[in-house]
């Protein structure tokens, strides 16, 4: 959307030019409600197939990053030896003055680094270029999820965790089909039938993070991590319905759980090749299955069936 942008600022400078400063919202950098209006209309219905491709419409897939990390090793202050007080966030919302009253009541200097770290903003008035863009680039990601028919969040904090995909759960969601009146999904069937539940236990291994080590915690996390390694994809690496479905249906079995075990987790080049070996696997002895699963887009008993038993084969020879 960068050339979108260029865009809407050079009408808005030619604006400003022609009729004066007060005939624009002043100060807002784009978060206006004119902006919005500007950015739904391109990314609300940007194509349209044709009645051989299914007709409806396609909804624009933004990518959007925010600039800088909370993990830089520089201060956004400028000052790493810079300190505040109550009274510095005078201008910030409740919520925020709440959390920095229970830092100053628990006798914790405030620091940018400790802002950071809790996901605070710096006060304005300290605020350096650099985190002022990337809080008006988080105002304008809340903008652009507003407009749009959901979200795929990656995690800045699960990436440095070794995460992989860094997916936030939570904070990523679908509306499409939410309040319509006719069915429309995002996915295939054969996918809502596999994954019943995903969001429930990604939620949960949230919640067990820092539990104690009991056996149920290990097996609910050795199940999360399973499903990370069914859905983790290489760079460049395309997968079709019916690999989607090996995969994830081999780890909605417990089919991944003892190699997780065994270290072949999401992001390792052990883990990559073994979910690469059970779909060649898959693929040389099912081919008129999954090829039907391409087709159809759904998962019937008879599939499935055909499907868990393929996956299963393939396990005693690969954990072995």
């Amino acid at each position: 959307l960068s050339s979108h942008k260029k865009l809407w600022e050079h009408s808005t400078r030619t604006l400003v030019g022609m009729y004066g400063e007060e005939s624009v919202v002043r100060d807002d950098r784009g978060a206006s409600s004119e902006m919005r209006a500007y950015y739904s209309s391109l990314i609300q219905r940007s194509a349209q197939y044709n009645k051989y491709n299914g007709d409806g419409s396609v909804t624009l897939v933004a990518l959007n990053e925010l600039p800088g990390s909370k993990y830089d090793v520089d201060d956004s202050a400028g000052d790493t030896e810079v300190t505040f007080q109550l009274e510095d966030f005078s201008d910030s919302p409740p919520k925020i003055r709440e959390r920095v009253e229970q830092l100053v009541k628990a006798k914790i200097t405030i620091t940018p680094v400790i802002l950071k770290k809790i996901q605070i903003p710096i006060p304005t008035k300290f605020t350096s270029d650099q985190e002022k863009l990337r809080q008006w680039a988080l105002v304008h990601t809340d903008d652009l999820i507003s407009m749009s028919d959901g979200q795929i969040w990656l995690s800045e904090d699960k990436f440095m965790n070794g995460q992989r995909p860094a997916l936030d759960a939570q904070q990523s969601i679908t509306r499409v089909g939410i309040g319509a009146d006719t069915d429309s999904y995002a996915d295939a069937p054969a996918i809502r039938e596999i994954v019943k539940g995903l969001r429930f236990e990604f939620n949960q291994a949230a919640s067990l993070e820092g539990a104690l080590n009991d056996n149920a915690t290990v097996r609910q996390l050795r199940r999360f991590k399973a499903w990370l390694l069914a859905m983790h994809q290489s760079p460049g690496e395309i997968r079709d319905l019916a690999e989607e479905c090996i995969c994830m249906y081999a780890a909605s079995i417990g089919m991944l759980d003892d190699v997780i075990a065994e270290g072949h987790e999401a992001g390792t080049n052990e883990g990559a090749t073994l979910i690469q070996n059970l779909c060649v696997s898959v693929k040389k002895d099912i081919p008129e299955v999954l090829s039907e699963i391409n087709s159809t887009q759904v998962l019937t008993d008879e599939t499935k069936r055909k499907l868990e038993n393929a996956i299963k084969g393939f396990f005693p020879i690969a954990v072995n």
